[in-house]
Parts: C-alpha cells; structure tokens; sequence
C-alpha cells in the first residue's frame, strides 16, 4: 500500500503562526513534532518508508525534506501553483502509478489533523486499500460525529456494503451544515463528518474521474500520462481548473464506500481547534511558550510566542487567543477563530 500525504495548504486561519514562508503543517502545534513528521510517523505503521510520498507547494519542498529526512526528493510531490485539491491529487497519484502498480491501492491523507489513535488508523486505511482493490471503489472514511458539527461537510451514508459491518454504501454528502442541522445529523447516526481522506488504486481513481468528472480532468489525465520530465508536468500542472476534488469528483460518484472512524479526530484549522487538543494547566489555558508568562484571573486561554524572550502577562482574560510572533501579533476571542482567515486576506491586499 502507498500513502500520500497532502500538505500544500496554506493555513491561513492560525495566522501570525502559520505564514506563507512557513505553513501550518511543518509547525509544532501539539508536541514537539510538526504537523507533517507526525502524519509520516502515522504513515509509517501502514506502509515502507520508500512508499510514503509528500504532495507540497515547490516553496516548501525542502522544508520537507528538512523535517523528513528518511525520504528522498523523488519522494517529494512539488505543486508548482496552487491549483485547489482536484489538481493537486491527481497530479501525485499519477506520479505514484508512474512509479509503482497502478493497482497498488493509495491512501490520500492530509498533514494537518490531529488523530489520538494512530493504530486504529493504520488499521483502517489498510482495510480500506483491501475494499477499493476488491472491488474497484474509492473509499472514504469518515468520522462518527461525537457532537455536533456545523465546521464539517458530512457524508450521509446508507446500507452495509455486502453485509460487511465496517463498511457502507454512500448516499450523498451534506456541505457545512447550521448548528441545528449538525445536530440532527448527529442524532440520526445516518451522518459521519467527512475528513477529507480516500483510498483508491490509481487506476481506480482514473477510471472514477473519467467517467464522472468534466471533460477537463480527462484530457489532462491524457496529458500526465504522457509526461516525460518534471518540467512537462509542471506545464499541464498551470493549465489545471481550480476545482476542489469533493465538488470535481466525490460529489458526483455514485458507488463511494465509507469506513466510519471512531478515535478521536481533529482539523486543526483554527486556533480553538489547536487549543482543544492541547493540554491544559489548572486553569485550563494552553500556554505554548519558553518565554515567562504570567497569568493572573485568566481561563481558557490560547497563548503562544515565539522569536523573542521578553516576558508576556495576561490578566482577567477569557477565552482568548494570543499570538505573537516575528510575523504579527494576534489578540481574538476563541468564538470568532474563525474570522482570523479574513486577516491575511487583508494583508495579501
């Protein structure tokens, strides 16, 4: 089995932390491992070191090669423009089959979620690549919600794929859902949140995208397939559509399988998301910093410095955030993370 680890995304949302230069995913945001060497190490328990491949921006390339130093640079996928999920997969799992069997069964994972049980995992995603060889099926997993989750798009799945307790049939997928609707789907035990991961041989996935997607993807399968150098790639890569693979593919493929997760999960695409899954002090603040912080009234908090050693107070403060960095300072309340994506929209400006 071959794992794929996407990690080109630009992390917009934990801004003054995560910046263009340097990403989320190659932060330590839990632990003393970024992102991405904790994916690998999850990787490692399915598969050979040699059939773990890293899809990444160019600029961050040797960041990865930096932080993984196990692999080598034919392992490392390099996007040369950002061109949205779609493009980006279909790029390295054609690399992979170029590589290796088209029929070797390829986990699609992402660099930048949290998972507290990377056995079970393991465990899935190998008993996924087994479905989609057998049967010729891209499989999804996706999580058992334990609460509700308006942050999530869900997969509505429906009967047992032949009988076969871990496995189902998909029915549709729901985009993003209100408050009220994510409890329904929570309480109906019919919803599982979707994470983003599939499994699927390449030969499978092409033959999904040819018969479901535009007439696009087609032709630049077609293109890929005849790519001799990197730079040819890199070519057919600019004349991609920016599409992402749930809208271009997922969303129009009838036969999905699903594998319900049931360890616990975290996107971690927002600072509340980051603080839920670190540990507490006794006052519940998550303090990630080695300069001397001071906290005086205060409760669940997020705080976290880097590059400079002056001491940092906060006094009556709740549910906050604060970040600082040589990037920019960041002061927000916890409710409103999500809004930090608008900021470097600004700056971008």
């Amino acid at each position: 089995m071959i794992v794929l680890i996407n990690a080109g995304g630009s992390g917009t949302r934990l801004w003054p932390l995560s910046t263009t230069h340097l990403p989320k995913q190659f932060l330590a945001l839990i632990g003393e491992k970024s992102l991405l060497q904790s994916a690998f190490e999850r990787a490692k328990l399915v598969t050979a070191v040699d059939k773990i491949y890293i899809s990444t921006s160019k600029a961050c390339s040797g960041i990865v090669l930096e932080q993984l130093p196990e692999i080598t640079k034919d392992q490392v996928i390099a996007e040369p423009c950002r061109k949205d999920t779609m493009g980006s997969i279909l790029n390295a799992t054609q690399y992979i089959a170029s590589r290796h069997s088209s029929d070797e069964a390829i986990a699609s994972i992402s660099s930048d979620q949290y998972v507290n049980d990377s056995e079970a995992l393991a465990t899935d995603l190998k008993r996924a690549g087994e479905l989609s060889e057998n049967n010729s099926r891209i499989v999804l997993l996706g999580m058992i919600p334990d609460k509700p989750g308006p942050k999530f798009g869900h997969i509505h799945k429906s009967r047992n794929f032949n009988n076969q307790e871990d496995a189902f049939e998909v029915s549709g997928f729901k985009e993003k859902p209100d408050f009220e609707l994510a409890k329904e789907y929570q309480e109906s035990g019919e919803y599982l949140w979707n994470s983003g991961s599939f499994i699927a041989p390449y030969s499978v996935f092409k033959q999904k995208t040819l018969q479901n997607t535009d007439e696009h993807w087609g032709k630049q399968i077609e293109r890929l397939e005849a790519c001799d150098t990197i730079e040819e790639r890199n070519e057919v890569y600019g004349d991609f559509e920016r599409e992402a693979i749930d809208i271009a593919l997922m969303e129009r493929t009838a036969d999905l399988l699903v594998i319900p997760q049931t360890f616990s999960w975290t996107d971690l695409g927002s600072f509340d998301d980051v603080y839920g899954v670190n540990q507490k002090d006794e006052n519940q603040n998550v303090i990630n910093s080695t300069n001397k912080v001071i906290s005086l009234e205060s409760s669940h908090n997020y705080l976290q410095s880097i590059g400079h050693d002056k001491p940092i107070a906060i006094v009556g403060l709740k549910d906050i955030i604060v970040i600082d960095t040589p990037d920019g300072l960041l002061i927000a309340h916890m409710d409103q993370a999500q809004l930090v994506k608008k900021i470097s929209e600004v700056l971008e400006k």
